[in-house]
């Protein structure tokens, strides 16, 4: 079970990915954070009150995927780059990830809903 870990980290420790994944999503919700900051409230399809339930509804795919594509960011960068994968690397890839998701989308690789 070791080497299964071994071969499917790609030789990164667990502890280390799981504190890169940490930081990963910490960038996320900075991301997510400075994103809901900058909603505009006299849009037709935003409440002029904040709803966590319309937000939810509005950006459930967008977040579940940024989620799911995090831990294999990190993964797919720590063979790229040699194992030289350090905490603001991972940081940088949580805050991005949405960033890339919005580029594939615009390129059609993503459907909306």
């Amino acid at each position: 079970m070791k080497e299964f870990i071994t071969i499917i980290m790609d030789g990164l420790s667990p502890v280390l990915f799981f504190s890169y994944c940490v930081y990963a999503y910490l960038g996320l919700t900075v991301y997510l954070g400075i994103d809901l900051w900058g909603r505009d409230p006299q849009s037709d399809n935003t409440p002029v009150k904040f709803s966590w339930s319309h937000w939810w509804v509005d950006n459930r795919w967008r977040v579940s995927l940024s989620s799911i594509l995090i831990p294999v960011f990190i993964l797919i960068s720590s063979s790229v780059l040699d194992n030289a994968l350090d905490l603001h690397n991972a940081f940088m890839i949580g805050f991005a990830i949405d960033v890339v998701i919005g580029k594939l989308k615009k390129k059609g690789f993503v459907k909306n809903k």
